[in-house]
């Protein structure tokens, strides 16, 4: 079970994936957060949301998981969002997903593939994913 302390709120939503990398007598962690800021304008800001499924999730180095991304539009006007994550690869952590994506009404689903690399060094690697309109 992680510590509530993992899921903190910074104006946007983070989420906490951990990873977990052996040693020959403990477990060693690193710890991976993703956040996801939301940048569009006034008028979209109140019809589109964004979330992370699952929120939590352990990996060791050398594994990969799939997170979903869920990006909510409220409004009946479909909406064009670049998808940029800010990482790292030298880190030892990669994370994969589709640069442009169209929101239509209701929910989107996008794949989120995140790797701890072989190489990854225990420690705490903070991403973020920014979620732009054009004009945001």
């Amino acid at each position: 079970m992680l510590p509530s302390a993992a899921v903190r709120w910074v104006g946007v939503l983070t989420a906490a994936l951990w990873l977990a990398g052996c040693e020959p007598v403990a477990l060693a962690q690193a710890a991976v957060s993703i956040t996801l800021t939301l940048a569009v304008s006034r008028e979209q800001a109140a019809s589109l949301s964004a979330s992370l499924t699952p929120s939590q999730a352990k990996l060791r180095p050398g594994e990969a998981t799939t997170l979903q991304l869920e990006v909510r539009n409220n409004s009946q006007t479909p909406r064009a969002l670049t998808l940029e994550p800010q990482v790292d690869p030298a880190d030892g952590v990669t994370v994969t997903l589709p640069t442009a994506i169209v929101v239509r009404q209701g929910v989107t689903r996008v794949p989120v593939r995140v790797v701890a690399l072989p190489n990854v060094i225990p420690g705490r690697y903070d991403i973020e994913i920014r979620i732009r309109s054009p004009d945001g």
